[in-house]
């Protein structure tokens, strides 16, 4: 449908008994996303609330500013560097995993990735080696398959958005065990971190500098030591800033975004096929400036198709063809800002996007230093189909000789 009305740049669907408006021109998603007005999720992220409550992802106006504000400083780069020793640890085990693999034939490479992105997941942002690679079958991975698998068919099923005929003729009653696991899991591990935390951490805070009220303090005390992403919760914790269940509100979020992005985004296609090709936002008050004579209407449901937005041809010519030229400097400089946004933008970009790189980076530099990777799937053959992320329906099939 975008490539119809590419010249419009927009299209309505109906979503059960709801038009909503899709947006996929630069200029388009540039209105929405630079500025303030328009910094709300739509209803689909209401579906997440069970599990993510009102963190960092799901909240909304000053919670989500005041939160936002406390969590930037656990991206920073130099804490991220740090980080670089779990990269490179899990991409031992992943590099262990694929030598088996060698001279089996075609094999489908995406639960191997998944896995692993999953145990860094865990470890920097908790401490904890979740152990997928080596036990994919532990409550905690299946459970997570579980949600994920559900959320998703909610999403798609409009007769599934009302809470009672979820229960009744959904998955609900899965959805909430499986929750309880994934809730169990991250509970128990918080709550050690806090006895440990006022044990030992509290003397080491005042002694260092426990009226951290800005960005540049606060980084200046988790320079100290190697620190995770609950350290910092657990330091505005101690400050009175965060409650317990704010901790758990914001480990959940983080351990929803990281677990399943790297698999799809470290393709040679993530110019293409974007892990996350569908924004979902709310116009909170009407716009009629940008849209070509068209008005939007406040109070309305928009998807900004991101996907479809890496494909206009006016900015990436020819663009299913891959030609990593495209991102050379004389080539971006006259490129419209909002062209490429491969982690949103604007005030409410993916907050992790460092992370992610550098996550993606170490795996890949691992992976092919030790391997040559042959894939053996036709563009046409790869089938994407939405879930929380793009995913492939038939897997990433590939073949593996040692380098």
């Amino acid at each position: 449908m975008s490539d119809e009305y590419r010249h419009s740049g927009m299209f309505v669907v109906q979503m059960g008994v709801e038009p909503w408006l899709v947006l996929y021109k630069a200029e388009y998603i540039q209105k929405i996303l630079n500025g303030s007005k328009h910094l709300d999720k739509n209803r689909v992220y209401d579906f997440l609330y069970p599990w993510l409550k009102t963190g960092l992802l799901t909240s909304k106006g000053i919670k989500w500013a005041e939160r936002r504000k406390l969590l930037t400083p656990s991206f920073h780069y130099n804490i991220l560097n740090d980080f670089v020793v779990v990269f490179n640890e899990q991409a031992l085990i992943l590099c262990g995993k694929l030598e088996e693999r060698i001279g089996q034939g075609e094999f489908d490479i995406g639960p191997y990735i998944t896995l692993c992105a999953l145990d860094i997941i865990c470890d920097t942002a908790m401490g904890k080696n979740a152990n997928a690679q080596r036990d994919s079958e532990s409550p905690y991975v299946k459970s997570l398959h579980h949600v994920c698998e559900i959320l998703v068919e909610r999403q798609k099923s409009p007769w599934l958005w009302p809470n009672l005929l979820f229960q009744l003729f959904g998955n609900g009653q899965t959805f909430y065990q499986c929750l309880k696991v994934l809730h169990g899991f991250t509970k128990d591990i918080i709550e050690t971190r806090q006895k440990e935390y006022n044990e030992n951490e509290a003397k080491i805070m005042e002694e260092e500098n426990p009226e951290a009220d800005n960005a540049e303090e606060t980084n200046i005390y988790f320079k100290k030591k190697r620190r995770v992403f609950l350290d910092l919760l657990l330091y505005n914790w101690h400050r009175g800033a965060l409650t317990t269940e704010d901790i758990q509100e914001e480990v959940d979020t983080f351990m929803f975004e990281g677990h399943d992005t790297t698999s799809v985004a470290m393709m040679w296609a993530v110019f293409l096929i974007t892990s996350h090709p569908e924004v979902y936002k709310k116009v909170n008050e009407e716009i009629e400036e940008v849209f070509d004579g068209f008005k939007i209407p406040g109070n309305r449901p928009i998807i900004l198709f991101i996907g479809s937005l890496h494909r206009d041809p006016e900015y990436f010519p020819d663009p299913s063809v891959y030609n990593p030229d495209r991102f050379l400097r004389e080539n971006i400089k006259n490129r419209h800002t909002y062209a490429f946004i491969l982690f949103s933008a604007g005030r409410r970009n993916c907050i992790s996007q460092k992370f992610a790189i550098a996550e993606e980076k170490t795996l890949l530099s691992w992976i092919f230093r030790r391997f040559r990777v042959e894939p053996t799937q036709a563009e046409a053959d790869l089938h994407p189909e939405m879930g929380l992320v793009l995913r492939l329906k038939y897997g990433i099939k590939v073949k593996v000789a040692k380098r």
